[in-house]
């Protein structure tokens, strides 16, 4: 197990106020402890003409406070670069990952898998992620090594990111089928990977883990994420 760090009250009150969707809230808390190696924060600017739905979209300044807070809690982090999402449900707008590691080899393991992205960015490039360029993405030969690599750099169980690229005969299995105290309880709510027919739930564990950490560390963030998971 890696070595437990504990959160400072403030960075955690300045995470919960950022303008990032619930989950990305969490997994930058898990990062910071210390219990996931790294996370992939997807940043989304908020466009001028953004529906209501679009509530966890955030300003530059605002994009500014959640690198300097990053920054402040002394955690490796980098940036992969702005991308325009087209014909998304929250409307067309600008996005950037932001790559955080609990350490700079964790860091240094994420931008390695990110690398299959770094030819769109190229030369200050903002490249347009439509339906089109989603498809070449995935018609490239080097796709699912890529969610492999991405997987595990982001500390999902290795059973589960096979499952998710087909790897090792595993399948995936299909959430819905879960019972459904299942599907309605917190793991669910923490769990963004894959899971697997054969293994899903020793996978789901680890999102229980994530789960009971950050009702501990800020019941506002659990709430936000097990609320809207119990709504749909």
């Amino acid at each position: 197990m890696p070595e437990r760090r504990e959160l400072d009250a403030e960075f955690v009150e300045k995470v919960e106020k950022f303008k990032i969707m619930p989950i990305d809230k969490a997994y930058i808390l898990l990062t910071a402890s210390g219990l996931k190696p790294a996370s992939l924060i997807d940043f989304r600017i908020r466009p001028e003409d953004a529906n209501e739905a679009a509530q966890a979209f955030g300003t530059e300044q605002d994009f500014d406070d959640v690198v300097s807070t990053i920054k402040q809690a002394d955690l490796p982090f980098g940036l992969r670069g702005r991308s325009v999402i087209k014909n998304s449900y929250y409307g067309d707008h600008e996005s950037e990952f932001i790559l955080i590691g609990r350490g700079d080899q964790e860091l240094e393991n994420l931008q390695g898998a990110m690398q299959f992205v770094a030819p769109y960015f190229e030369g200050g490039k903002k490249p347009v992620m439509d339906l089109e360029m989603i498809g070449e993405m995935r018609n490239n030969p080097k796709f699912n090594q890529y969610n492999n690599e991405l997987g595990l750099a982001l500390g999902f169980p290795p059973s589960a990111v096979e499952a998710y690229v087909g790897g090792n005969g595993r399948e995936k299995l299909d959430k819905s089928t879960l019972p459904e105290h299942i599907q309605k309880g917190d793991a669910i709510a923490f769990c963004a990977f894959a899971l697997s027919k054969d293994n899903w739930e020793e996978e789901l564990k680890q999102a229980q883990t994530y789960a009971d950490f950050i009702k501990s560390a800020s019941p506002v963030i659990y709430q936000e994420i097990v609320g809207a998971n119990k709504e749909e």
